[in-house]
């Protein structure tokens, strides 16, 4: 396993990911799919941050990523960051998420991050288990705001100061 800053290039992978994240209904609440086209935008537009875009990288190819973006527009927030992570359905619970996550944290503090958050729905038990395994603590939750397949979602907020 090798964990590595993205690339351009590595845009239909990370799309690939992303998309097959909306389909399980946990992990997105992003309704409709994205195209590498529609992404690339984003992606220039992170990477102008210096916050990371990371790629988990398993002979040869890409089965997960992980960004970290600024948290709030604002000056007072430069030093939190929030983190999203993307596996493939396949290669979800082998530590993957765990080593980009590892990797996100150390990346962060060295860039002057003190904070990182991470929201997620509530019935997300992979990932809250990934992020409290990971020192992350639950720092709140919003009722019903997500509302997905004619279901209202809770959105959980996690933190962690590194």
């Amino acid at each position: 396993m090798r964990i590595r800053e993205a690339t351009e290039s590595d845009l239909p992978a990370i799309v690939d990911i992303y998309n097959g994240s909306i389909n399980d209904g946990k992990s997105s609440t992003n309704m409709q799919p994205t195209t590498v086209r529609r992404s690339t935008g984003w992606f220039r537009q992170h990477k102008a941050t210096g916050k990371p875009i990371l790629v988990a990288e398993d002979a040869g190819r890409i089965v997960g990523w992980l960004s970290v973006r600024p948290f709030y527009g604002r000056e007072a927030y430069d030093r939190t960051g929030k983190v999203k992570i993307y596996v493939e359905p396949q290669s979800r619970g082998k530590g993957i998420g765990k080593e980009l996550l590892d990797k996100a944290m150390s990346c962060g503090k060295s860039s002057g991050l003190n904070t990182l958050v991470c929201y997620m729905l509530a019935d997300n038990d992979l990932a809250r288990r990934l992020f409290e395994d990971s020192g992350f603590e639950r720092w709140g939750q919003l009722p019903g705001v997500a509302r997905m397949g004619g279901t209202d979602k809770d959105l959980l907020v996690m933190g962690r100061r590194l």
